[in-house]
């Protein structure tokens, strides 16, 4: 079997983060990881074995060369990150603890991915030899050339028969702070996929659905296979949080044909949550392309987010031994 390929357009971050759990700014020191959606997602699917490739712009500097090394050293392809002058986007994090929640403070704006336009990237390039294409909701929040960028990608991935897979990540500060309007390029995205990490409460944004149906559950998917021919798959991770380090997490997954859940996981002891839904998507992606079961593949991207919740830093780690492992364990992680 041909090992598949994804390629992954978006943003590769710079996290920079307050040690242990101090709020930003108590001690004069950092923490810096490398992130943003679509580079975790390429890093989970490089661990399990896929072909990842990111499709993306960093700065040409020190930052830029960190972030895109730190991608190469997880196996991720890196062919496809081209420099620019510029800055790197950054985001500063303080994880909170006890009743004190995370706070996410932003530095991001006028980045060389944001100021990329389409014509930046050679799309067919980008695409050639891919089995699928992954897009998060983040991207086209950046600003108007990201948003075309990403519409255009996907579209260019449709029409050539590649799978597309769009998690909505819904970021409404950063849509408001450049006037754009999102439901416009979501809903090209949404036509353009073929997988969908969302919820009822995501669909109402390109759906005809009522207040009484937005919530946080996957009840409308009939609805939304119904109104986007090229869907096959909605799927979504619910949290529930009982502090700021013990939360619970389960899963549910729709296909045409089939509904399954995953979980409850009880997760009492939570290192890092940024990227747990990033790690979701990557083994839910990387169990479809392998030809899971559909109860495998929801199984799988429920472990793979409660591995991920073990670790500092934004990137997932798991491969398939600790995947597994998790899922073998039943009562104690994640139940079905």
């Amino acid at each position: 079997m041909t090992t598949p390929t994804v390629a992954c357009f978006g943003e590769i971050l710079m996290r920079i983060g307050a040690p242990d759990k101090e709020p930003l700014m108590q001690s004069p020191s950092f923490r810096w990881h490398v992130g943003g959606a679509e580079a975790n997602v390429a890093v989970g699917l490089a661990k399990l074995g896929v072909n990842a490739r990111m499709v993306s712009r960093v700065a040409a500097n020190p930052l830029g060369a960190a972030a895109t090394g730190e991608l190469r050293r997880h196996g991720v392809d890196d062919t496809h990150i081209h420099t620019a002058e510029g800055r790197l986007g950054l985001y500063f994090y303080a994880p909170g603890a006890g009743q004190r929640a995370g706070s996410i403070t932003y530095d991001r704006e006028h980045s060389t991915f944001a100021n990329a336009h389409i014509d930046d990237y050679d799309i067919d390039a980008c695409l050639d030899g891919a089995d699928w294409l992954h897009i998060s909701g983040v991207t086209p929040a950046i600003g108007a050339n990201a948003a075309e960028a990403a519409c255009r990608m996907a579209e260019a991935a449709a029409s050539a028969g590649i799978s597309v897979s769009y998690d909505f990540n819904h970021r409404a500060k950063m849509w408001a702070a450049w006037g754009g309007d999102p439901a416009d390029y979501i809903k090209r995205l949404v036509s353009s996929a073929t997988h969908l990490f969302a919820n009822d409460h995501d669909l109402g944004m390109v759906l005809p659905l009522n207040d009484s149906q937005r919530g946080r559950t996957l009840n409308q998917a009939l609805l939304a296979f119904e109104q986007l021919p090229r869907l096959q798959c909605l799927t979504s991770a619910f949290r529930t949080a009982h502090s700021v380090e013990h939360h619970s997490l389960k899963a549910a997954l729709v296909t045409r044909s089939e509904r399954v859940e995953a979980g409850p996981a009880d997760m009492p002891q939570i290192v890092d949550r940024i990227g747990g839904g990033d790690a979701y998507a990557a083994g839910v992606i990387a169990s479809q392309l392998l030809g899971h079961s559909t109860q495998q593949t929801v199984d799988h991207g429920l472990a793979a987010s409660v591995h991920k919740h073990t670790l500092v830093g934004d990137i997932p780690r798991a491969d398939w031994a600790a995947i597994e492992s998790i899922v073998a364990a039943g009562g104690t992680d994640v139940q079905r």
